[in-house]
C-alpha cells in the first residue's frame, strides 16, 4: 500500500502544477507599455552627462552649496557659521573605531580657509555618492544641468509652477514653450532648480533632478521638443483636455498619463476577457482601464 502511495505521489504533482498554471492568467503587455518600460526617453538621453559622482572619484575642489539654514548642524565642531557659502572637498579622514565599525570623515573648507569636517553615520561607505551629504548640493550636477539647458526650448509638462522669488506655486499652462534661462541650486530635495520664461514674459521655475530613477526626473517634468508634434495621433479636442488637466472616458492610458502624469500606484486585474488596470494618484484620483482604455474615474 505505501509503495502504490509513492508511485501516485509524482502523479499527483503534475496533475497539481498543471491545474494551477491553467487557473492563473496571464500578462501580457502591449507594444507602447514594452516600449515605455525598456526605451530611455530623449529627455533622460540628453541628462545622462548629468550624475552623481561616487565618493572615489570626487577631486580635490569639488564645490558644495548649502541650501538650507540649517545645514551648518552637519558641522559641529566648525566654530564657524556656515550659511549659504560654497564648500570645497578637501579630502577624507578615515579611522577604525574599538567596535570594528569605520569612520569616515568628509573634509571642506570655504574659500577663505574655514574647515567644516562632516562625519558620516552609515555603515556601509561604497555606496556614497555626492548626492549623500544632506542639505549640500553638488554643484557641478547643477553647473552641468546649466550648460546643457540654458538656453534651450522647453515645454513644462506640469500646470503648476513656482514663482522663481517666492518659490510658492503658482498655476500655469502646461505643454506652452519656455526658454530656459538658467540652472541653479534647487533645495534639500531636489538639487536642481531651472528657471525659464515663456513668450510673453512670464517667468518660472521648477525643481527637478537629473537622475532618471527619481519621482522629479527631469523627463517628468520637461519635453525637448513640441510634445504636440509627438502625439499627432491625439485628436485636438483630446488634446484639449490633455492641456487642461482634465480626464475623461475613452481617454487612452497614454493620454491620461499625459494629463495627469504618472500614477503612484498601477494594480492590474486580469481576467480571461479583459485586462484591467486600476492607477491611484497621491490626492485620490482613481483611473479604472479595461484593456487600455479609460472606463471609469473617481476625483
Amino acid at each position: 500500500m505505501r509503495k502504490i502511495h509513492l508511485l501516485a505521489l509524482p502523479l499527483l504533482i503534475v496533475l497539481t502544477a498543471c491545474y494551477s498554471v491553467e487557473r492563473t492568467p496571464v500578462i501580457r503587455l502591449s507594444k507602447d507599455d514594452i516600449r515605455e518600460v525598456t526605451e530611455r526617453s530623449a529627455e533622460d538621453e540628453l541628462m545622462a552627462p548629468v550624475s552623481y559622482e561616487n565618493l572615489q572619484q570626487w577631486r580635490r575642489g569639488k564645490p558644495f552649496r548649502p541650501v538650507l539654514e540649517r545645514a551648518s548642524m552637519l558641522f559641529p565642531l566648525s566654530g564657524e557659521p556656515l550659511g549659504f557659502r560654497t564648500l570645497y572637498f578637501e579630502g577624507v579622514d578615515s579611522a577604525l573605531l574599538p567596535d570594528g565599525h569605520q569612520r569616515l570623515t568628509l573634509l571642506f573648507r570655504d574659500s577663505v580657509g574655514n574647515r567644516f569636517d562632516y562625519e558620516h553615520q552609515g555603515e556601509n561607505t561604497r555606496g556614497l555618492n555626492s548626492a549623500s551629504v544632506p542639505m549640500l548640493v553638488d554643484m557641478d550636477v547643477v553647473n552641468r544641468a546649466d550648460s546643457l539647458l540654458r538656453g534651450r526650448s522647453l515645454w513644462p509638462r506640469n500646470a503648476v509652477w513656482l514663482d522663481p522669488t517666492a518659490l510658492t506655486p503658482v498655476k500655469a499652462q502646461r505643454f506652452v514653450e519656455v526658454k530656459a534661462d538658467s540652472v541653479v541650486a534647487g533645495n534639500g530635495y531636489f538639487p536642481c532648480r531651472l528657471l525659464f520664461t515663456d513668450a510673453t514674459g512670464r517667468r518660472g521655475c521648477v525643481l527637478f533632478d537629473p537622475s532618471p530613477s527619481s519621482s522629479r526626473s527631469f523627463s517628468s517634468q520637461f519635453f525637448i521638443s513640441n510634445p504636440r508634434d509627438r502625439y499627432r495621433q491625439i485628436t485636438d479636442e483630446r488634446w484639449a483636455e490633455v492641456c487642461a488637466g482634465r480626464i475623461s472616458a475613452g481617454m487612452t492610458k497614454e493620454e491620461a498619463r499625459l494629463s495627469l502624469g504618472a500614477p503612484r500606484n498601477v494594480v492590474t486585474e486580469p481576467d480571461y476577457s479583459k485586462l484591467i488596470e486600476l492607477w491611484s494618484y497621491s490626492d485620490g484620483v482613481l483611473l479604472r482601464f479595461e484593456d487600455g482604455i479609460l472606463v471609469s474615474f473617481r476625483k
